[in-house]
């Protein structure tokens, strides 16, 4: 199938869209793609190609918003591999239970950067005991 936009390369991205019960499709090819996207789409998108793992510079299997950051009002993008998301959501689970429960929100949110450090340190530590790539 051609990009029905360009009418000249091959449509390889596929979208499906439904705004109040009314859905519509789009068949672009990548360039097409791009260019039709917001720009935060675009610098996304870009970001996303050329991304490392955070902490071993590896082939990321998965990537987004940080949410630790997000909530410090940092907004930033983070891409881990397979052995350091792992390491990096177990160690988070583990330092997360040790967050006061019962303190004010202003108390909890205060505790975020602290817990982002530990996360940090941690991983940088692990990634230079475990050899990862």
């Amino acid at each position: 199938m051609l990009c029905e936009r360009c009418q000249e390369r091959e449509a390889t991205c596929h979208t499906t869209t439904i705004v109040d019960g009314i859905k519509t499709s789009s068949h672009l090819c990548g360039d097409c793609f791009e260019e039709s996207a917001p720009l935060e789409s675009r610098e996304a998108a870009a970001a996303t190609r050329a991304a490392h793992c955070r902490y071993c510079g590896g082939q990321p299997c998965i990537g987004g918003a940080d949410l630790l950051a997000m909530i410090t009002g940092e907004p930033r993008m983070m891409f881990l591999c397979l052995s350091c998301s792992t390491e990096f959501y177990r160690f988070m689970q583990e330092q997360a239970q040790r967050l006061p429960q019962d303190s004010s929100r202003q108390e909890q949110l205060a505790a975020i950067p602290v817990l982002q450090d530990e996360v940090d340190r941690h991983m940088q530590q692990w990634v230079s005991r475990s050899g990862s790539p």
